[in-house]
């Protein structure tokens, strides 16, 4: 079987995408178990250099967003909410993100690997589309989403690895 761009862009970012959903349910769930606010983890970073907690949701949802919106020539939808105040903001921009992906059909991805795409935070330059997927969209997209993951985790909340690759698509053997 031939592996197509659609499969390991789109259909990757939604599986991750409703990844950080549940991880989000798991740590509201924990916080109203402990009888504390989710905004007190909302800000939490691994490292004092590192982004915290939202901002990571916030950049795995523009990185996937960019490429649908790039690969596709759709509009990019409105993410610049430069700072979530509540779970709410959160979920919302989540499902902002996943609105736009679950929308794109395959032949609207398929072909743009060798399409012109711009870095936002590098203006004049550009990546063909392969390039942009392989070496910028999959290594950040996937770094946010575990850093995100690793945040709750180090603050206590109950995940386990069956949480982040809960999209596995095992089968049994004959």
């Amino acid at each position: 079987m031939k592996i197509r761009l659609y499969d390991v862009t789109i259909v990757e970012c939604v599986a991750m995408l409703e990844t950080l959903q549940h991880l989000l349910d798991k740590a509201e769930a924990y916080a109203t178990e402990r009888s504390f606010d989710f905004a007190n983890l909302m800000h939490d970073r691994l490292a004092p250099d590192m982004y915290d907690f939202v901002v990571q949701i916030r950049i795995a949802c523009r990185n996937a967003c960019d490429f649908a919106a790039q690969a596709s020539g759709r509009p990019m939808p409105t993410l610049e909410k430069k700072q979530d105040e509540t779970i709410m903001e959160l979920r919302l921009r989540i499902e902002t993100a996943l609105t736009l992906l679950r929308s794109i059909q395959p032949a609207e991805i398929d072909g743009a690997e060798d399409k012109k795409m711009t870095l936002y935070f590098m203006p004049g330059k550009y990546m063909l589309g392969h390039e942009f997927v392989t070496q910028y969209l999959q290594p950040n997209f996937y770094f946010h989403v575990v850093i995100a993951y690793a945040i709750l985790r180090a603050r206590g909340v109950p995940l386990g690895k069956a949480d982040y690759t809960m999209h596995m698509s095992v089968k049994d053997e004959e």
